[in-house]
């Protein structure tokens, strides 16, 4: 049954406004289902107000953070249980979901949604489209018992900011609200994450699409070269053994010797950057002990432990000359 949606963008930015809409045109879910621009036309909206995460104000670290999530009332309060949306569209409905305005690749984007199906970026129209499907969000911070939320989908594309991914994209099943942008802790270099706000005890899953030539351009060239990596604001980032590395290229790079778990694709059908299709890795991995947490890939070592240790050799290869 064909039926027709209403629908607000919300933005939330720090200093100025950016320029990212949704484009009601584009876009579309189940089987021909459409969006509108009116709130009469149907009961799933999205915020019209600020999230109440850490997207907004002093505590968003990014410079131009555009938040997009799907509401079951036009007049949301901010409460977790206005983005269940499962009365309307029930988890694992498809989703291809359409901005514009997006002016340069963004540097990642974050969601809660299914996987990704479809992915592209068009900087002459300045239009990023991505098909992927509603789902049942695990338990975390803003939905404990994860009895609110039966179904939910929301989104942060980031650009200009200090963290440049090269159009990474990050997929969860965590509630978009408990994932924002890195957390300042010291210790860990993440090649690209987010933080997340999980329940301890609850297994919540993390899908990152890497540009293959942005985890080469960070020195990993092999699956053994990356790491997953979490890291609470006190203590060291503890290093996940449950990553698992898919590989979409034009060709099999027929690794040999890894102790990751990783498998060749096929073709990717992403276009990251604007430059036809690009070669990507996605990379898959878990945690269940939680606080707020950073979460990522870093490289294996980290680059600045790598420069330690070329530092290291460098001043042993000195001295032992100057010995002799």
């Amino acid at each position: 049954m064909r039926f027709v949606v209403g629908v607000f963008a919300a933005l939330a930015l720090t200093g100025t406004v950016a320029a990212q809409t949704f484009n009601l045109a584009g876009s579309s879910w189940g089987s021909g289902g459409t969006f509108s621009g009116s709130s009469s036309a149907g009961t799933l909206l999205t915020s019209g107000l600020t999230p109440s995460g850490a997207y907004f104000g002093t505590a968003q670290p990014d410079a131009n953070t555009f938040v997009f999530g799907l509401a079951n009332t036009a007049t949301p309060t901010g409460a977790t249980s206005n983005y269940n949306i499962s009365s309307a569209l029930p988890a694992g409905t498809s989703l291809t979901l359409t901005f514009t305005g997006i002016s340069s690749v963004p540097d990642y984007i974050a969601y809660t949604g299914g996987p990704l199906t479809a992915y592209s970026y068009n900087s002459g129209t300045q239009t990023l489209t991505l098909t992927t499907n509603a789902v049942n969000p695990v338990a975390s911070a803003s939905d404990p018992t994860s009895a609110t939320l039966l179904s939910a989908f929301g989104l942060m594309i980031v650009t200009g900011s200090s963290r440049n991914f090269s159009g990474t994209v990050f997929q969860t099943g965590m509630f978009w609200e408990d994932v924002s942008p890195l957390a300042n802790y010291s210790g860990t270099s993440y090649v690209a994450g987010v933080n997340a706000s999980g329940i301890n005890g609850q297994t919540a899953s993390f899908y990152a699409y890497l540009p293959m030539a942005f985890l080469q351009a960070n020195g990993i060239t092999q699956p053994d070269g990356a790491q997953a990596v979490v890291q609470k604001s006190t203590g060291a980032g503890i290093v996940l053994s449950n990553l698992t590395i898919d590989i979409y290229a034009g060709s099999n790079p027929g690794f040999t010797g890894q102790t990751t778990t990783w498998n060749y694709l096929g073709a990717s059908g992403f276009d990251f950057n604007g430059g036809g299709s690009d070669d990507f890795v996605r990379a898959t991995y878990t945690n269940s002990s939680w606080s707020d947490a950073n979460m990522g890939i870093t490289a294996v070592p980290e680059p600045s432990t790598y420069a330690a240790l070329l530092g290291a050799l460098a001043l042993s290869v000195t001295f032992r000359r100057r010995r002799h």
